[in-house]
């Protein structure tokens, strides 16, 4: 036998199978809970904040733990905002999907969203948090997040077309 002489092979062998065990171990199984760190793009845990509503309540984003979220921050002076609502009324139809539109801009009142919201023919969460639009950096309008059961954004992007929510509705429901 050419190589190793014949005492050190089983030894080689013990001592692969131990760093393969070991290996394994170490890098294979893992801990199947992922712990994610809060932000505001995707792959993070969603920020979690209070959205005052139009109708005098307020909703938080961890409500809607254990369903998809959709946030739709948004203007109403905005013409893609009024196309991206055409979007999630479809969107709404669908089983444990949940949307949330934040209006962003501080020169609209109580009154003049819920008119409309109405004239729109909102029926899911609609508020109005500048803020919410400040923390989650949106510069541009539509901005939409997609948030999957556990609470991690999936998607951050602009005007969102319903193909589109149904292929991250594949992915991550």
């Amino acid at each position: 036998m050419s190589g190793l002489p014949r005492r050190y092979v089983l030894p080689a062998i013990v001592v692969l199978l131990v760093g393969a065990a070991a290996s394994y171990m170490y890098f294979g199984r893992g801990d199947d809970s992922v712990t994610y760190e809060e932000g505001i793009t995707t792959g993070y845990l969603v920020t979690d904040m209070e959205i005052p509503l139009l109708d005098g309540g307020a909703v938080r984003f961890s409500d809607h733990e254990g369903k998809v979220l959709v946030v739709d921050f948004m203007a109403p002076w905005c013409a893609p905002c009024r196309e991206q609502i055409k979007v999630l009324k479809e969107l709404d139809e669908f089983p444990n999907v949940e949307i949330i539109t934040i209006n962003i801009d501080s020169r609209y009142n109580s009154s003049t969203l819920r008119g409309f919201a109405e004239a729109e023919g909102v029926t899911w969460s609609f508020g109005s948090s500048p803020e919410a639009g400040g923390t989650y950096q949106t510069n541009a309008i539509p901005t939409i997040l997609f948030v999957d059961a556990e609470g991690v954004i999936r998607y951050r992007g602009f005007f969102t077309t319903l193909n589109r929510f149904e292929q991250l509705m594949q992915s991550y429901s």
